[in-house]
């Protein structure tokens, strides 16, 4: 499959990189590396698919001519629209003109997210009653310098939903809303560093994300009535670690299994698969997801911190 590879910015040149030879086009307004300034300049047919790597407030035009052309698109997250019937509207589209329109959330392709998935789905835990996760980089004076970056929620929308995702993935069918536990701008207009808090919901969701943490750091806990998962790491900063924790009762120690994950980020390989795989099998475009993690950020209010 031929790929286009539109913005060249830090997600499009590694997108551009991870590609190779599969990358026929790349188009950027701006950059002296692309070979096309829009989208509408390159010829149709020396590319199939796109990999929209914009700023959200242009996505919405580019994914609309690539629908209309018949073209399958892989967007970089989060897919962020107007209004929440937008979602409904472009997976009408797409289904109707047989492409495939998805949001890249690599890090459910995380191994150890899997296999904590895995035994989420086998009960092992029983009766879960919260979910904790940091998700933390130091980004924060990077974002600074990009004035679409520094925007609108921050950190919220950036780092937020992937751990949205990640909840959804685990959990499928849970439905929950988030309140603003706190927020703050330290090195930003934006905010970069804010703390999430289901409401009404079992489990319990906590989710604490900033771009203030000078030393990149992931942790997942789900905690149930059997014991604790826990998840140190992502394996693009390095190696990284699942370690699972069986209640002892009445109390006491309880015993640790440990996988050890190393070093080396497979999930942008294994997400691309999953992209092919699917176009190649015709699944149907589902917003669903991506509808969800709209309206659940669409109802946060910084006013209300």
């Amino acid at each position: 499959m031929n790929i286009a590879v539109i913005g060249l910015g830090v997600q499009g040149k590694k997108r551009k990189a991870f590609l190779g030879n599969s990358c026929t086009v790349t188009v950027d307004p701006i950059s002296s590396m692309a070979k096309y300034k829009s989208i509408e300049q390159v010829p149709q047919n020396s590319f199939d698919a796109a990999f929209v790597c914009t700023p959200d407030s242009v996505k919405l035009k580019i994914i609309e001519y690539l629908i209309k052309n018949r073209k399958h698109v892989l967007c970089e997250k989060p897919l962020s629209f107007t209004k929440s019937t937008d979602f409904d509207d472009f997976e009408a589209k797409a289904n109707q003109n047989q492409v495939l329109l998805y949001t890249a959330y690599n890090h459910n392709f995380e191994q150890s997210v899997n296999d904590a998935k895995k035994l989420i789905d086998k009960k092992f835990l029983g009766e879960i009653y919260q979910v904790r996760i940091f998700y933390g980089n130091g980004t924060a004076r990077v974002v600074s310098n990009s004035s679409w970056r520094d925007s609108g929620l921050g950190v919220i929308s950036d780092l937020g939903s992937h751990c949205i995702s990640m909840i959804k993935y685990w959990f499928p069918d849970l439905e929950f809303s988030l309140k603003l536990g706190s927020y703050d701008s330290f090195e930003t207009i934006s905010p970069d560093s804010s703390i999430l808090i289901s409401t009404n919901t079992s489990p319990r969701i906590f989710i604490d994300v900033t771009l203030c943490s000078w030393k990149n750091t992931f942790r997942a806990e789900i905690t149930g009535e059997n014991g604790v998962i826990n998840i140190h790491g992502l394996n693009k900063w390095g190696e990284s670690k699942l370690i699972i924790q069986k209640r002892i009762l009445p109390s006491g120690i309880p015993s640790e299994d440990i996988s050890v994950y190393k070093a080396g980020d497979k999930t942008w390989q294994l997400e691309h698969d999953h992209f092919l795989y699917s176009v190649k099998h015709k699944l149907p475009t589902n917003l669903a997801l991506d509808k969800f993690i709209f309206n659940t950020l669409n109802s946060i209010s910084l006013g209300k911190a």
